[in-house]
């Protein structure tokens, strides 16, 4: 046996020191996720190279935790960390524990992170503890405090924001004006609970102009002439305006739509754009459940668009990195060719899509697919819209044919649909920032639609394919079997 030699054995414990020295100086990971869910976004990093000061990040956590918080501190300190490396030294990251110092836990109550109770298993005994984990951000004389962190899988989006907030040092308006027929506060309160955890959300009376950062507006066709006015004052005021309406309106419960009035419509024509009198369909739809007289049946329903990501914009930032979008009973979009008009087009259907101007009874039974390839077109469903007016003023307006599809009951099941929203409220409120760090969260991958010669295809290599390989396997296997049988016949001999 060879004896190990001395010096070798010396040199191999002095590379594992310099491995570990070198590893723990230079922090790095490698993210190999599809939307670099572990690594910071381009924003984050763009703001951290922004910092004209110092920004101190302490982190109150305590050593005693639970064990499913363990892996949540493990990504929370990893994220930190980047921060505190893409910063270039302006961010200054200290970790403090509570429960080894009674003047950190003063210091900790203090700033806003309080402890919170814990359950922990010690001995196969359940003890309750108490214990922190927050985070308290210093920049200048300011300050935010995240006062317990549930999870890591949203951290970076709300350290980076509050790092905005510290610096631009006010909170930013979002603006809510919708019919009081659309109940916001109840229909779209999954939206409104989500902005409130980044903006200040004001609801705009239907008589009253009040100043804000953002307009989320909707239901048009029932406004009144003051309300019209109210919302074309936001416009002019170069106040970005998000516009969700559809030409039709199908009470709750029903399946019968009615046209909108023109004369709410035909106001928004100065701005480059109409919203068309009419529902679009599409081949490339959901399926939506109806109620027979016994059970519930879910069935394709033309009027709910499946809109995927070859028809998305993916160069308009706030919808880089969505998959789908389902627009249920929505209009579409015609632009004007307008002097010193932009319009950058943002979803549309596919070009298996027709529309119904005439009809508006809307159950499946009562709705046909074309015989006439004529009567299919692709339809402009989303549209973002920057002009300048004849007297200078400019405007910002993103308009989609539908405002339904942010609705509670659909954002639960689409939740691309409201990170697009939120994205596009980001990209407005925040100079683009912040859009691109939502969709590392995971969203929705729709399975997408084959033509029925790709369906007939699938179908009988299902059937014949798989009998096939199985015969196919068995008469090599059988040859080869055959073969070796004869070769050993052979030696024999």
């Amino acid at each position: 046996m060879k004896r190990i030699n001395g010096w070798d054995l010396v040199y191999f414990i002095v590379l594992v020191f310099v491995v570990n020295f070198v590893s723990a100086s230079f922090y790095t990971r490698i993210d190999l996720t599809e939307n670099k869910k572990y690594s910071l976004s381009h924003s984050t990093k763009n703001i951290l190279k922004s910092l004209d000061d110092i920004v101190r990040i302490k982190v109150f956590v305590s050593s005693r935790l639970p064990k499913e918080l363990l892996p949540i501190k493990q990504d929370v300190m990893d994220i930190l960390e980047e921060y505190r490396q893409a910063s270039g030294g302006r961010i200054k990251l200290e970790v403090l524990d509570p429960s080894k110092s009674k003047d950190i836990e003063i210091e900790a109550s203090s700033s806003g992170v309080m402890p919170v109770q814990m359950n922990v298993y010690e001995k196969d005994q359940l003890k309750v503890i108490k214990g922190y984990f927050g985070i308290v951000i210093s920049y200048k004389d300011k300050k935010e405090v995240i006062p317990f962190i549930k999870n890591a899988g949203n951290l970076e989006y709300e350290l980076t924001y509050r790092l905005l907030r510290l610096t631009k040092g006010h909170n930013l308006k979002i603006g809510i004006l919708f019919p009081a027929s659309y109940n916001p506060q109840k229909n779209y309160s999954k939206l409104i609970e989500m902005l409130r955890k980044t903006y200040d959300v004001v609801f705009v009376p239907d008589t009253e102009f009040i100043p804000c950062d953002v307009l989320i507006t909707g239901g048009i066709g029932e406004f009144k002439d003051t309300t019209l006015s109210i919302v074309k004052s936001y416009i002019e005021r170069d106040i970005p305006t998000l516009m969700f309406a559809s030409r039709i309106k199908i009470p709750e419960n029903s399946l019968f739509g009615r046209t909108l009035p023109d004369d709410r419509f035909l106001p928004f024509k100065k701005y480059g754009f109409v919203i068309r009198k009419n529902i679009v369909m599409d081949r490339s739809c959901e399926l939506a459940p109806f109620k027979t007289q016994f059970f519930v049946v879910e069935r394709p329903y033309y009027p709910w668009l499946r809109i995927l990501s070859d028809n998305i914009n993916y160069n308009f930032k706030p919808l880089k990195g969505i998959k789908m979008l389902m627009l249920p009973w929505a209009s579409s979009i015609d632009t004007f060719k307008t002097e010193g008009v932009k319009f950058t087009p943002l979803f549309s259907t596919t070009e298996y899509a027709w529309e119904d101007t005439l009809g508006m009874i809307l159950s499946p039974d009562y709705i046909t697919v074309p015989k006439d390839r004529n009567a299919f077109h692709k339809f402009l469903m989303g549209v973002k819209i920057d002009g300048r007016l004849k007297d200078g003023k400019t405007y910002r307006i993103a308009v989609i044919g539908n405002a339904d599809f942010i609705k509670d009951k659909f954002v639960g099941v689409y939740a691309s649909n409201l990170v697009s929203v939120l994205n596009m409220v980001d990209y407005y409120a925040l100079g683009g920032g912040l859009s691109d760090i939502r969709v590392k969260q995971g969203l929705m991958r729709p399975i997408r639609p084959l033509s029925d010669n790709a369906r007939m295809l699938i179908k009988y290599l299902n059937i014949v394919g798989a009998p096939l390989l199985i015969i196919l396997f068995g008469v090599v296997y059988n040859i080869r079997r055959k073969k070796r049988l004869n070769a050993i016949k052979e030696e024999f001999k």
